[in-house]
């Protein structure tokens, strides 16, 4: 059974780097940098779906392995929030993908990323389940994660502008 949550994790851990490579091409095509999107998107597409898929996977198995207790842990539940959060918020850039990064395009590319970036923080901070850490005290840092997030793309902007045509 360890070899099977061992090889879920992996399977969890593609979807996320599938994910993390959509938001970085989003941001390339909003600069105007040409992406082989034949290739790619299908993948990328593909990547949040297989992030839910993985972290079903591994929920099941942590339940197999540790019965009911297992929903017991307020890092998963921080996780079940964030990737609800960033996967509407994907399904919004797909669906109203304006050209031009203005603030609203680039507070949901802070989501896309800072979503990421901590949902992978957790899924490496073991020492932080079963109440370790409060349930508020994760969402904070979430919170926290979203704004610097935000902040570093908004200092970025001038990169994040499309090159001037001369």
């Amino acid at each position: 059974m360890e070899l099977l949550v061992t090889l879920a994790v992996f399977y969890h851990l593609v979807a996320l780097f599938a994910s993390l490579t959509g938001v970085f091409l989003a941001l390339c095509r909003l600069r105007g940098v040409a992406t082989e999107r034949r290739l790619i998107r299908p993948l990328i597409l593909n990547g949040e779906l297989h992030l839910w898929l993985s972290g079903l996977l591994i929920i099941a198995f942590g339940v197999a392995l540790k019965g009911m207790p297992y929903f017991d842990n307020p890092k998963l539940w921080t996780k079940v929030i964030l990737i609800t959060l960033w996967s509407l918020n994907s399904w919004l850039l797909r669906h109203y993908s304006y050209s031009g990064l203005d603030q609203r395009r680039l507070a949901m590319f802070a989501i896309s990323l800072g979503s990421l970036i901590y949902g992978s923080f957790l899924g490496v901070a073991k020492p932080l389940a079963y109440g370790v850490a409060p349930f508020w005290s994760l969402l904070v840092g979430y919170v926290a994660c979203l704004l610097l997030t935000g902040l570093v793309l908004q200092g970025s902007r001038r990169w994040l502008a499309p090159p001037a045509i001369a």
